[in-house]
């Protein structure tokens, strides 16, 4: 049987130093680490001289893997690697901070590309909560990430720039909800461009005394005439950050210049009045 132990040892430690680390060499980790430590002259020098051996190749074969294989597969091979381990029994320190800084490696190039890819990556590293999931340092980047990009698009509408805001509002509700931030910025264009919020609403023609107005109940609406019909339009804030559009013919004959509102509708949902 001692034969047979130092012939494994042999043959696994030939096998974990010569050559490029490969997917297979996980049985000779395997084999490694189920040898007694009576072959190793105890168990404290068994786990010193093989986690030696174990980190030195698994850090080279997963920085091989991130150069050669897409991220997936990276991380779907890593996290293989360290179920072995938690499988065997075996305290393999090195594997989640290295899988945690390969990690957020690749969000932060991906996030340089677009948001849409960046999420994407975020999404499937829910898969691996071992090492990607609460109190992970994966989670704390990509909170990071995102109250980042908030904070950016908050930046933008508050210069008037809402196009760009929403853009990036919507691309962050893929990964969190975002809705009340879409709808505080569309309360902000309803009172500093109406006329932005009605042509998103749908309003066709030349919107002419494009008005930003506040119903009896405190809502926040902007109104315009058209002159296609004409007519007077109105948009309304809806809860959910969209923008509904309404519509009032007015009388050809009348020319007018300016629009306020009036309740006369009861509910506040018909287009103000317009003199």
């Amino acid at each position: 049987m001692t034969a047979a132990f130092a012939a494994t040892r042999k043959s696994a430690e030939k096998r974990l130093t010569d050559g490029k680390p490969a997917e297979d060499d996980a049985q000779a980790a395997s084999d490694l680490i189920q040898i007694p430590g009576a072959y190793y002259s105890g168990d404290t020098a068994k786990r010193k001289a093989v986690n030696m051996l174990l980190q030195q190749h698994d850090i080279a074969w997963l920085d091989s893997l991130a150069q050669t294989r897409a991220y997936a597969e990276m991380w779907k091979q890593g996290e293989a690697l360290r179920q072995m381990y938690a499988d065997l029994g075996w305290e393999a320190p090195w594997m989640q901070p290295k899988l945690e800084k390969l990690a957020i490696g690749t969000l932060s190039a991906l996030e340089k590309q677009s948001l849409e890819k960046f999420f994407e990556a975020v999404k499937q590293l829910k898969a691996y909560p071992a090492w990607a999931g609460s109190g992970s340092k994966v989670e704390s980047y990509i909170d990071s990430v995102v109250e980042d990009k908030l904070k950016r698009a908050a930046a933008l509408a508050a210069g008037g720039k809402f196009e760009e805001a929403s853009s990036l509002y919507l691309a962050l509700g893929t990964y969190r909800d975002t809705s009340k931030e879409l709808q505080a910025m569309e309360a902000q264009a309803l009172t500093r461009d109406p006329k932005r919020s009605l042509a998103k609403a749908g309003a066709q023609g030349r919107l002419t005394a494009a008005t930003p107005l506040k119903a009896k109940d405190g809502s926040v609406q902007a109104a315009a005439l058209s002159d296609e019909g004409p007519k007077s339009l109105l948009a309304r804030l809806l809860p959910d950050g969209s923008v509904r559009r309404l519509e009032a013919p007015v009388d050809a004959g009348l020319k007018p210049v300016s629009i306020r509102y009036a309740d006369m509708y009861g509910s506040g949902s018909e287009p103000a009045a317009a003199r």
